[in-house]
C-alpha cells in the first residue's frame, strides 16, 4: 500500500473517498490484502471481518492437519479428493491415482515447475487408450487440467505456495471441433432401434441437452413438481448446483417413468429403470459388489449398460460414428438452428460460460449467420440495381 494512504477503520485504508477500501492485515504471518470492492465503510469492514476469518479458519485447519505451508503432492491430492473431487458428477480417481505414480506422493508442491507438467502430459499422451490407440489430445488437456485444479486448491484453501506455470503454453492446440449431430430421420431410427425401457432415457438426454451422467444420476427429490412451472436440480459438470426448467417433453418421459414406477417412488430413487429380463447374480464396480437382478423387477439404469444398450441400437439402426455424447451435440444444434440464442443454448448445456459453447458450436453460429445473410442479399441486390439505373438526383445542402 501506498505511504500516503491514511487509515480509517478496522483493517480498512484507502486514500481518498472516491476510491475502494483496501483491506489488510495478517495471520500467523502471512498478509492479506486487495480491494473490498465498496467506497462504504460499513460494508468494508464487514467484508474485511469476512476474509479475516476466513484466513483464521483456514490457518486452525491447516494447523490441526499438520501442515505447514509444504505440501506434498500426495497430501494436496489427498486434500482436493476429500474436499471436492469425491463430490464431482464424474469419478475422477483413476486421473488423480495416475498423477500421484507420475509425480510421486513426496515431491513439494512448491519445487513442482513447468518441466514436470510438461513430462506428466508427454506421458498422458503416450498412454493407451482402452482400445489400443493413443488417447486423444483433449484427454490429455484434462488430465493436465486436473493436475493444475489439484495444485491451485492446495494454494488456494491451504496456503501451498506454488511457482509461477504458464499452463495455457503447457497445453496442447486442439484442431477445429467437427462435431456428430443427428439429422431427425436418424434420431428416430436410433430411438425405434433401442430396447423399449431404455428409449426414455435416451430421449430425455436429447430433449433436455443435459450429459448422460446427470441424467442416470437423477433421482424423484430433484424433480420439484410443486412450482408452475415445474423444475429439475441438477449438479453438474465441476459439482456446480443448477435448477433447470421442465418443458413439455421432458415431463411426458418424466410423468410415464413415474407410472411405471408405481407413481409414488421414493424420493432418492433413481427416474430412469430398466426390467430385468432374467434372474442373475453379478458383480460391479472396482470393489466388486455383489448384486441380485430378478426377472420382471425394475432397476436403476447404470451406466455400463446404457452404454451397451445403446452402441448396439445404433449399429441396428445403421449409423456411423455416433456416441451417447452426440445426443447432446444434436440437441445443441437443433436449438441453434431453431434461431435459439446462443447464450441461451450455453444455459441450458450448463456451460460454465459462452466461450465453451462457441469452442464447440461457432461453426453451427456461423452457418446460421450466412443463412441470415442469404435472407437478405437478394433484397439489397435489387436495391442497388434499381439504384444503378436510375439517374443520380442531388439534392441541395440546406443551410
Amino acid at each position: 500500500m501506498a505511504k500516503n494512504t491514511q487509515l480509517f477503520g478496522k483493517h480498512i485504508q484507502r486514500k481518498s473517498a472516491e476510491l475502494p477500501w483496501l483491506f489488510r492485515f495478517n495471520v500467523n504471518g502471512k498478509t492479506y490484502s486487495g480491494s473490498t470492492l465498496t467506497t462504504n465503510r460499513k460494508e468494508a469492514e464487514a467484508f474485511a471481518k469476512a476474509r479475516k476469518a476466513e484466513a483464521l479458519d483456514k490457518a486452525r485447519k491447516n494447523e490441526m492437519l499438520g501442515l505447514d505451508g509444504r505440501i506434498t503432492f500426495g497430501q494436496a491430492c489427498e486434500l482436493w479428493w476429500s474436499e471436492q473431487g469425491r463430490h464431482n458428477v464424474t469419478d475422477q480417481s483413476a486421473t488423480v491415482t495416475w498423477l500421484r505414480q507420475q509425480l510421486g506422493d513426496n515431491l513439494l508442491l512448491q519445487d513442482i515447475r513447468a518441466s514436470h507438467v510438461t513430462r506428466v502430459r508427454e506421458a498422458r499422451r503416450d498412454t493407451l487408450a482402452f482400445d489400443d490407440r493413443k488417447v486423444m489430445d483433449s484427454t490429455v488437456n484434462n488430465t493436465t487440467a486436473r493436475l493444475r485444479a489439484i495444485l491451485r486448491h492446495a494454494h488456494l484453501h491451504h496456503d501451498a505456495p506454488l511457482a509461477p506455470i504458464a499452463w495455457d503454453k503447457i497445453m496442447l492446440a486442439l484442431p477445429e471441433i467437427d462435431i456428430r449431430v443427428l439429422s431427425v430421420e436418424e434420431a428416430n431410427a436410433l430411438v425405434a432401434a433401442l430396447r423399449p425401457d431404455y428409449r426414455d432415457v435416451i430421449a430425455f438426454a436429447l430433449a433436455s441437452a443435459k450429459r448422460i451422467e446427470e441424467i442416470l444420476t437423477l433421482t424423484w427429490g430433484q424433480i420439484d413438481w410443486t412450482m408452475a412451472h415445474p423444475t429439475m436440480q441438477l449438479t453438474t459438470k465441476g459439482n456446480k448446483s443448477m435448477r433447470d426448467p421442465l418443458r413439455a417433453p421432458e415431463l411426458a418421459i418424466l410423468r410415464r417413468q413415474l407410472e411405471l414406477q408405481g407413481g409414488s417412488p421414493a424420493k432418492d430413487a433413481r427416474v430412469f429403470t430398466f426390467v430385468a429380463t432374467r434372474t442373475r447374480t453379478s458383480t460391479h464396480g472396482k470393489n466388486e459388489i455383489e448384486h441380485t437382478r430378478i426377472k420382471g423387477k425394475r432397476y436403476p439404469i447404470v451406466y455400463g449398460s446404457r452404454s451397451d444398450h445403446f452402441d448396439v441400437a445404433v449399429k441396428r439402426a445403421g449409423l456411423t460414428d455416433v456416441t451417447i455424447h452426440v445426443l447432446r451435440h444434436t440437441a445443441a444444434t437443433w436449438m441453434l438452428r431453431a434461431g435459439v440464442p446462443i447464450e441461451s443454448v450455453s444455459r441450458a448445456l450448463n456451460h460454465s460460460n459462452i466461450a465453451v459453447t462457441l469452442k464447440y458450436y461457432a461453426k453451427v453460429t456461423a452457418i446460421e449467420v450466412g443463412a441470415a445473410k442469404d435472407a437478405i442479399g437478394d433484397q439489397v441486390a435489387a436495391i442497388l440495381q434499381r439504384a444503378n439505373h436510375q439517374p443520380l438526383k442531388l439534392v441541395a445542402a440546406q443551410r
